[in-house]
């Protein structure tokens, strides 16, 4: 709280702490935000893309150069600086653009597929 203090934003920032069920923050979000610098398959993207929420993330989020082309457009985008960061929060914010809960993960990422993935690969 103090960095957002400093930045003037406390007003707008709350740090709410452990969740036992963050699915349910998540899927009421405008958008969650990825901003690592170096990450390996990010769960946070792919639970939150689960829920319906659209992503802003970094190109270094591992898996996002795999999954950017399979989400529908606003569903994950990638941003590379504050600045962008900013912008791209803020069109979300007035766009609104979700799909309500429907989840924006591609096909190929239902449990069903993945299991069946699975299984191939042990027959191999």
């Amino acid at each position: 709280l103090e960095q957002a203090s400093r930045l003037g934003i406390s007003a707008r920032v709350e740090l709410i702490g452990f969740q036992l069920e963050p699915w349910v923050l998540i899927r009421h979000a405008i958008a969650v935000v990825q901003a690592s610098r170096w990450e390996g398959m990010s769960n946070v993207i792919l639970e939150s893309l689960a829920c319906g929420t659209p992503v802003v993330t970094t190109p270094q989020a591992g898996g996002v150069a795999e999954l950017v082309n399979e989400v529908p457009e606003f569903g994950l985008r990638l941003v590379d600086g504050t600045e962008h960061l900013t912008k791209t929060l803020d069109e979300l914010a007035l766009t609104g653009k979700r799909l309500a809960g429907s989840s924006l993960l591609p096909e190929s990422y239902t449990l069903e597929s993945v299991v069946e993935q699975y299984q191939q690969l042990i027959r191999e």
